[in-house]
Protein backbone atom coordinates (compact mmCIF):
# COMPACT_ATOMS: atom_id res chain seq x y z
CA UNK A 1 0.00 0.00 0.00
CA UNK A 2 1.12 2.99 -1.08
CA UNK A 3 0.62 6.12 1.57
CA UNK A 4 0.81 9.86 1.01
CA UNK A 5 2.95 11.10 3.92
CA UNK A 6 0.73 14.13 4.68
CA UNK A 7 1.53 15.89 7.85
CA UNK A 8 -1.80 13.94 9.28
CA UNK A 9 -0.01 10.76 8.78
CA UNK A 10 2.55 12.17 9.72
CA UNK A 11 1.52 13.86 13.24
CA UNK A 12 -0.49 10.26 13.98
CA UNK A 13 2.86 8.57 13.52
CA UNK A 14 5.33 10.95 15.68
CA UNK A 15 2.45 10.98 18.25
CA UNK A 16 2.11 6.87 18.30
CA UNK A 17 5.99 6.06 18.73
CA UNK A 18 6.04 8.82 21.37
CA UNK A 19 3.02 6.74 22.98
CA UNK A 20 4.69 3.75 22.62
CA UNK A 21 7.79 4.62 23.78
CA UNK A 22 6.43 6.14 27.22
CA UNK A 23 4.23 3.04 27.26
CA UNK A 24 6.68 0.69 27.46
CA UNK A 25 7.79 0.52 30.62
CA UNK A 26 3.82 1.56 32.00
CA UNK A 27 3.00 -0.92 34.67
CA UNK A 28 -0.61 1.01 34.64
CA UNK A 29 -2.49 4.12 33.03
CA UNK A 30 -1.36 3.28 29.72
CA UNK A 31 -1.94 5.88 27.44
CA UNK A 32 -3.83 5.82 24.15
CA UNK A 33 -4.31 7.50 20.93
CA UNK A 34 -7.46 8.55 19.88
CA UNK A 35 -7.49 9.46 15.76
CA UNK A 36 -11.04 11.62 14.90
CA UNK A 37 -11.98 13.26 11.84
CA UNK A 38 -14.57 13.69 8.79
CA UNK A 39 -14.14 10.99 6.05
CA UNK A 40 -11.51 10.88 3.94
CA UNK A 41 -9.23 12.45 6.14
CA UNK A 42 -6.56 9.64 6.41
CA UNK A 43 -7.42 8.45 9.69
CA UNK A 44 -7.09 4.92 8.95
CA UNK A 45 -4.18 5.61 6.47
CA UNK A 46 -2.44 7.44 9.25
CA UNK A 47 -3.42 4.37 11.77
CA UNK A 48 -2.24 1.63 9.01
CA UNK A 49 1.29 3.90 9.08
CA UNK A 50 1.76 3.85 12.11
CA UNK A 51 1.52 0.47 12.64
CA UNK A 52 3.87 -0.61 9.80
CA UNK A 53 6.56 2.22 10.92
CA UNK A 54 6.28 -0.06 14.84
CA UNK A 55 6.77 -3.47 12.93
CA UNK A 56 9.35 -2.39 11.12
CA UNK A 57 11.26 -0.99 14.39
CA UNK A 58 10.43 -4.03 16.42
CA UNK A 59 11.17 -6.59 13.71
CA UNK A 60 14.71 -4.56 13.26
CA UNK A 61 14.99 -4.73 17.27
CA UNK A 62 14.04 -8.20 17.46
CA UNK A 63 15.81 -9.94 14.09
CA UNK A 64 15.68 -13.33 13.53
CA UNK A 65 12.42 -14.32 15.51
CA UNK A 66 9.91 -15.44 13.38
CA UNK A 67 7.25 -16.07 15.62
CA UNK A 68 6.16 -12.36 16.96
CA UNK A 69 3.42 -10.63 15.75
CA UNK A 70 4.62 -6.97 16.94
CA UNK A 71 1.44 -5.48 15.50
CA UNK A 72 -2.13 -6.22 15.39
CA UNK A 73 -4.42 -4.55 13.27
CA UNK A 74 -8.06 -5.17 12.64
CA UNK A 75 -11.00 -3.08 11.03
CA UNK A 76 -14.66 -3.33 12.72
CA UNK A 77 -17.73 -1.10 11.97
CA UNK A 78 -18.39 1.32 14.47
CA UNK A 79 -21.43 -0.20 15.80
CA UNK A 80 -19.29 -2.76 16.61
CA UNK A 81 -19.31 -4.94 20.03
CA UNK A 82 -17.29 -6.68 22.20
CA UNK A 83 -18.20 -9.89 20.96
CA UNK A 84 -17.45 -8.44 16.76
CA UNK A 85 -13.81 -7.53 17.96
CA UNK A 86 -12.58 -10.42 19.90
CA UNK A 87 -14.06 -12.43 16.54
CA UNK A 88 -12.39 -9.98 14.77
CA UNK A 89 -8.74 -10.54 17.06
CA UNK A 90 -9.44 -14.94 16.55
CA UNK A 91 -9.67 -14.18 12.76
CA UNK A 92 -6.47 -12.16 12.60
CA UNK A 93 -4.71 -15.04 14.87
CA UNK A 94 -6.21 -17.87 12.63
CA UNK A 95 -8.51 -18.53 15.45
CA UNK A 96 -11.73 -20.79 15.14
CA UNK A 97 -14.64 -18.48 15.21
CA UNK A 98 -17.61 -19.94 16.23
CA UNK A 99 -21.46 -18.53 15.46
CA UNK A 100 -22.53 -18.94 19.22
CA UNK A 101 -19.18 -18.95 21.14
CA UNK A 102 -18.74 -16.82 24.56
CA UNK A 103 -17.21 -13.67 24.11
CA UNK A 104 -15.20 -14.13 27.48
CA UNK A 105 -14.09 -17.43 25.61
CA UNK A 106 -12.85 -16.13 23.03
CA UNK A 107 -11.25 -13.02 23.97
CA UNK A 108 -9.25 -15.20 26.30
CA UNK A 109 -7.71 -17.74 23.96
CA UNK A 110 -6.99 -14.42 22.02
CA UNK A 111 -5.24 -12.89 24.57
CA UNK A 112 -3.13 -16.40 25.30
CA UNK A 113 -2.41 -16.51 21.75
CA UNK A 114 -1.30 -12.79 21.64
CA UNK A 115 0.78 -12.85 25.39
CA UNK A 116 2.49 -16.33 23.34
CA UNK A 117 3.73 -14.35 20.50
CA UNK A 118 5.06 -11.82 22.19
CA UNK A 119 3.10 -8.82 20.77
CA UNK A 120 3.52 -5.55 21.97
CA UNK A 121 0.90 -4.12 24.50
CA UNK A 122 0.84 -0.29 23.49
Amino acid sequence: MLTVSTSFVEKTRICGRRLVLLNRHAISARRCLMVSGLPGTGKTSAIAQLGRAHELLDRARHPGVGDRIPVLYITVPPAATARMVAAEFARFLGLPVRPRSNMRASSGVSLIVICSLSTART
